[in-house]
């Protein structure tokens, strides 16, 4: 991992990483508060009395932790202003990720393909989750949220039928041994391939108070004439 842009946060991985795996480590991330030196203050006796932040400044490009591998687990505090969901930004071949958040000031910016990047915060979020609409009639909706979530069911509407599926995970087999000896020793052996998300049919309606629990990456897909209603609550 290495600094970033205009942040002192990690990035893990880039756009290709595929054997960054099973990495732990704690972190407190402090955004950029352009320091200067302040001409109204020239004849204060030392350097730090001449120092002045911008209080207005929210640096472009300052991302707090830039997630590009898998399977890793990070515990992290963020600092400072930084533009809407830079805090954590999780790339497009992100998944299966841990972050165990002290603190969410800018939030959290979903890229991944198979979104199964968990955010696991020191507080109680409930009911601050943001609840989805409902999507439309056959068609699929995935928890993006980056949370464990509880969707309750407002009222049934008229469902035929739905589908609850997970989103899948990466392979359990890697890495094959930590030992250098081996690895430099064998040949290099292909990454066993992720297992696919799996799928639950229910023929059938939903009712009111029913919960459906969603895990990050996990999807639900309704078939209906007239549709429900919901609200979500991260768990």
């Amino acid at each position: 991992m290495h600094s970033k842009g205009n942040c002192v946060g990690p990035q893990l991985g880039d756009l290709r990483s595929t054997k960054i795996v099973h990495n732990r480590f704690d972190m407190s991330l402090h955004s950029p508060r352009g320091s200067h030196f302040d001409p109204a203050k020239a004849d204060r006796p030392s350097t730090l009395d001449r120092l002045s932040t911008l209080d207005g400044l929210i640096p472009e490009n300052a991302i707090g932790a830039d997630v590009h591998a898998q399977r890793n687990i990070m515990t992290l505090a963020f600092y400072g202003r930084r533009q809407p969901g830079h805090d954590v930004v999780f790339g497009a071949g992100a998944r299966d990720n841990t972050v165990v958040a002290m603190n969410l000031p800018n939030g959290v910016t979903q890229l991944s393909d198979a979104p199964t990047n968990r955010i696991v915060p020191l507080w109680p979020v409930g009911f601050d989750v943001e609840t989805p609409n409902v999507p439309a009639s056959g068609e699929t909706l995935v928890n993006r949220s980056g949370f464990a979530v509880q969707a309750i069911v407002l009222t049934p509407g008229e469902v035929i039928e739905w589908t609850l599926t997970d989103g899948g995970s990466t392979s359990q087999g890697n890495p094959f041994n930590l030992s250098l000896v081996d690895n430099a020793k064998r040949p290099a052996r292909p990454l066993e391939p992720p297992r696919e998300p799996v799928s639950q049919r229910i023929v059938g309606g939903l009712f009111a108070g029913q919960s459906l629990i969603l895990q990050p990456g996990d999807s639900v897909y309704f078939q209906y004439s007239s549709p429900p209603t919901w609200r979500w609550k991260a768990l």
